[in-house]
């Protein structure tokens, strides 16, 4: 960021202008910054989290990087509450797991879906957001993070990895972040409707 600011330096005030966006916490959608990246309550956001997250969501509304959101029905508990945290997630639709065990590791666990998973999201056209491609990419599992995220490692493991699970705090919806080119696509006859997929919906939910 530092060797990019030096020689870009508009760069340095676009990313000022994120950074008081994401301070304000009516520009972006809410839900989307928590799934990129989620602070500790007392902790402000940074100059390098504006930064990380503009990377992140430059890719998003230019289509490289595609989004899901999959209901849970419940929002996470803390970080050692292992067992509550995996019973629900126990409520995923039939087509998805994820296994939580929290702790110190590189991440929290795993999130699979075994059928196909719909990816899209918005996309920027003309300075207006509107709704992008969607597609279905064939059974995959990523690496799931729960709760509090810097975005540092957001953009780390979508870098590494192609893709992510998160499941912020204070959110029912399990998110994907991914690279659709890392993954294979697949043809299905799912139709999308005012609710979303309902492939994706939980059983309570349909």
């Amino acid at each position: 960021m530092a060797r990019r600011f030096c020689t870009e330096p508009d760069l340095a005030r676009t990313t000022a202008e994120v950074l008081q966006r994401l301070r304000s916490r009516n520009y972006y959608e809410q839900g989307l910054v928590d799934a990129v990246f989620q602070n500790w309550v007392r902790r402000p956001v940074t100059f390098v989290d504006a930064y990380a997250f503009m990377l992140i969501y430059c890719k998003i509304v230019t289509g490289e990087f595609r989004i899901a959101r999959i209901p849970v029905g419940e929002t996470p508990g803390a970080d050692a509450d292992t067992a509550d945290n995996n019973a629900k997630l126990q409520q995923l639709a039939p087509q998805f797991s994820a296994e939580f065990w929290g702790g110190c590791t590189d991440h929290d666990g795993w999130f699979t879906w075994h059928d196909h998973l719909h990816v899209g999201g918005y996309i920027n056209v003309d300075h207006k957001l509107v709704v992008g491609p969607e597609i279905a990419i064939a059974p995959r599992r990523l690496q799931l993070e729960v709760g509090t995220q810097s975005a540092a490692k957001t953009l780390y493991m979508l870098n590494a990895g192609r893709g992510i699970a998160r499941w912020p705090y204070d959110s029912d919806d399990l998110w994907v972040i991914c690279d659709p080119t890392a993954f294979s696509r697949v043809e299905t006859v799912c139709q999308r409707d005012d609710d979303g997929w309902p492939c994706s919906r939980s059983i309570e939910k349909q």
